[in-house]
């Protein structure tokens, strides 16, 4: 116990020292901005994911002639473009594992370029 005490007073005397504001919230630790960028080819399909302690965002583009975007939260869909999209921006609420996709769907036979996928948590959201 005395140990963690004094940790913690230095750690507060130095951030104070430096003019540093430190959150000392369990979701700031917590917050994260998790993303890729490059093509899809026919069929293919990226996602990223990341833990949510309270929300999260799922921001997304690509180039014409654009991907199907989903979004789910401990393995069970949420939210799902109805076609190909170029651009999405989605809100969601509630703690859990996150997982945000775009899938270049088969039908095509083309390459998807210019695809873009941030999945942001908790005070980054």
């Amino acid at each position: 116990m005395e140990i963690t005490k004094r940790i913690g007073a230095r750690v507060g005397l130095a951030a104070v020292g430096a003019g540093v504001v430190i959150a000392l919230s369990p979701l700031a630790a917590q917050a994260s901005v998790v993303t890729w960028s490059g093509g899809l080819g026919s069929g293919t399909e990226q996602c990223v994911g990341a833990y949510a302690g309270s929300d999260a965002r799922a921001v997304g583009a690509a180039n014409p002639p654009g991907v199907v975007f989903r979004v789910s939260r401990n393995g069970a869909e949420l939210f799902r473009t109805p076609a190909r999209v170029n651009t999405v921006d989605r809100y969601l609420f509630g703690p859990g594992f996150y997982q945000f996709c775009a899938k270049n769907a088969a039908g095509l036979g083309q390459p998807v370029t210019g695809v873009n996928l941030g999945l942001l948590t908790d005070a980054d959201a």
